[in-house]
């Protein structure tokens, strides 16, 4: 019997996902660019600090982000591993209500502010609702299908991406599948 492999829409194996953090104003010059090139991406987004200097605006966010994935990244964008579970669950839960108020639709995926996921933060972003989450933290420069998606660690920073193009190419013809991931701030 063959092996079964999953491909991405129109049979490709190969893909590139950015992933761009926090709600600084910035962003809207990388989504006109992307949306320029048709490129989609995921954007993390701290709803406390939005409606603050230099930073996007709630009633834009929908249409901003329109083709895109919103994301949550916590309210206040604290250290979250040191907070009491009470307060980082109110992080998580309050970024993803407010998110989804102002996009409508679910939001599935998170992340972790600064990387952070020690202790037992893994655990409550799933109880918070989400399928996914990010960090940005030991990049492993590899292109493969993540172990795990809660804990779903780079292929490397945006600024990687000429050094990680050829290998997304050449791990594609061994590999079913291929899976680049590239994180970012867009300021």
């Amino acid at each position: 019997m063959k092996p079964l492999y999953y491909l991405y829409p129109n049979g490709g194996k190969r893909a590139v996902t950015f992933s761009y953090d926090d709600s600084h104003d910035s962003n809207r010059r990388v989504v006109e660019t992307f949306n320029r090139y048709g490129i989609k991406s995921t954007f993390h987004l701290n709803t406390g600090m939005l409606d603050e200097p230099e930073y996007l605006r709630s009633n834009e966010i929908a249409e901003l982000f329109k083709g895109h994935e919103v994301a949550g990244h916590s309210v206040d964008h604290p250290f979250i591993s040191q907070q009491p579970s009470e307060i980082t669950l109110q992080q998580l839960l309050g970024d993803r209500i407010r998110l989804e108020q102002l996009v409508g639709y679910p939001v599935r995926g998170f992340s972790y502010p600064f990387g952070d996921c020690r202790g037992n933060i893994e655990s409550m972003v799933k109880i918070a609702g989400f399928d996914y989450s990010r960090t940005c933290i030991d990049p492993t420069f590899d292109v493969h299908w993540p172990d795990n998606f809660i804990h779903w660690q780079p292929s490397g920073h945006h600024y990687d991406l000429e050094k990680l193009l050829p290998k997304i190419k050449e791990v594609s013809r061994w590999y079913p599948i291929a899976l680049l991931y590239l994180w970012g701030h867009a300021y």
